[in-house]
């Protein structure tokens, strides 16, 4: 597989291997009609996904998306597949893991990057890089919740794409600069970056949490500042996160802040 494959070959490479690992990796017990459709026995379906191929036709695949659910999965992960088949998601489909900091580009550009390696490329790569992940296909999983939370409305993405470019541009400051060389902050950093796909008022949380937790709170707005161009209201909003006010801070709903409002979607 290339670094990098088209649109449409992302999406059927990555929705083939989901379904094909889910049967195999969840057991003789895994599968659940979600709409009733389907009529074939347990044993029947399980044979009918391992005969999906690279020809096997989008209108298959979304066949047994719609109509199936996998234990300890979400079915959430499947509707993200369909979006992602139908092309109303952008994402990137890597036989790699990226770096944060790639992550984070890619973000603020609008897409999500989603890994598909191969399970003794992962074993070789989980103990050097730390991951948490048992195995490909659960580091596999994790790609597609976030893709799926990044997407999750079209209000939601915009916003979390230009928060995403401010920090493109916030990690050039000084002080975070000098903060990076802390393996600690570093290991929130890239946290921050790469692996937190929610809501936006958790993520300016959690950057002012980690950041509290080296330098005086104080100095957050500092850094901040420039990036909401001295807006009062926003500034002010930002200063009660994380502390007993903020619950009763109207202006804290993120989503009427008028900069952010005018974040263009993509």
């Amino acid at each position: 597989m290339s670094s990098q494959l088209n649109t449409h070959e992302n999406a059927h490479k990555a929705a083939l291997y989901f379904l094909k690992e889910s049967c195999l990796s969840l057991g003789p017990h895994f599968i659940g009609s979600k709409t009733k459709k389907i009529s074939f026995s347990l044993n029947e379906t399980r044979e009918m996904i391992y005969s999906l191929n690279e020809t096997s036709s989008m209108q298959d695949l979304i066949f047994f998306l719609e109509n199936l659910c996998f234990k300890k999965t979400s079915f959430k992960l499947n509707e993200t597949l369909i979006q992602w088949i139908e092309g109303k998601i952008n994402l990137q489909l890597v036989d790699y893991i990226p770096s944060p900091q790639e992550v984070l580009q890619i973000q603020s550009k609008g897409q999500r990057i989603v890994s598909l390696i191969s399970s003794e490329k992962y074993l070789l790569l989980k103990e050097k890089l730390q991951l948490h992940h048992n195995t490909a296909y659960e580091f596999f999983l994790h790609d597609l919740h976030h893709a799926g939370k990044f997407y999750h409305t079209n209000n939601f993405h915009s916003i979390q794409c230009f928060l995403y470019r401010e920090l493109c541009t916030i990690i050039d400051h000084p002080l975070i600069q000098n903060l990076l060389h802390r393996k600690e902050f570093k290991m929130q950093w890239d946290y921050l970056i790469s692996d937190m796909n929610t809501h936006p008022i958790h993520q300016l949380k959690y950057f002012k949490f980690i950041f509290s937790q080296h330098c005086d709170a104080r100095q957050w707005t500092d850094v901040l500042s420039p990036v909401f161009h001295e807006d009062s209201y926003v500034l002010d909003a930002l200063n009660h996160l994380n502390t007993p006010e903020e619950k009763t801070a109207h202006h804290l709903t993120i989503m009427n802040w008028p900069i952010l409002l005018n974040a263009p979607s993509f």
